[in-house]
């Protein structure tokens, strides 16, 4: 109640200017290794191994193999599916309550699930608005991976590279992540990061 209740604030204020960030933020880091705002359900927790994800979840109860995405800044915990059904169907899977959608990510063919930022699962509010509430270092992008891509809030980095040629068109800049690896990001993304350039 109380997310749902800040998220309505963010998106009241979504079309007021923002505020340049502070160096005195209250760090909320989590158990697990995350910082900022309010990751609470399993999925999209920072892993570097299946293991690390769905703690307190009955494995037998999850509805596909865990995976931890490493295709993203810090990895994200997710596992497969076959339907937006199989994602929360696991009791504690999904404790915050936020819509989560089984799509396609990049070149992976594995269908995983993620935390919506779909319009229709936002009522009105802004997407990126939304997904910063979530996590401060969360955007709303793309799966990709085809036609059956969805809209989700991951972290912004996207797959890992070594030079600006291994990047796809729409994430053209290979940069350092906050873990000291080069990855594909958005130009708007890549603002402010160490990068080796882009086409």
């Amino acid at each position: 109640m109380a997310r749902k209740l800040r998220r309505v604030a963010l998106w009241l204020a979504a079309g007021a200017a923002v505020a340049p960030s502070c160096g005195n933020d209250e760090d909320k880091s989590g158990g697990n290794g995350t910082s900022g705002g309010g990751l609470e359900d399993q999925t999209g927790q920072t892993c570097k191994a299946p293991a690390d994800c769905y703690a307190g979840v009955a494995p037998q109860d999850i509805q596909g193999e865990v995976k931890c995405l490493d295709r993203v800044e810090g990895g994200y915990c997710t596992h497969l599916c076959k339907g937006d059904g199989d994602c929360c169907a696991a009791k504690g899977e999904c404790e915050a309550g936020d819509r989560q959608v089984c799509g396609p990510f990049e070149s992976t063919g594995l269908m995983m699930c993620f935390i919506s930022c779909e319009d229709e699962d936002l009522d009105g509010g802004d997407p990126e608005a939304f997904c910063r509430e979530i996590h401060r270092d969360f955007i709303c992008r793309s799966t990709g991976g085809g036609s059956e891509n969805r809209k989700v809030c991951v972290p912004g980095g996207g797959a890992l590279c070594t030079q600006a040629g291994d990047c796809p068109a729409d994430w053209p800049q290979c940069c350092d992540d906050a873990f000291g690896q080069k990855r594909c990001y958005s130009a708007l993304d890549a603002e402010g990061r160490n990068c080796l350039g882009g086409t």
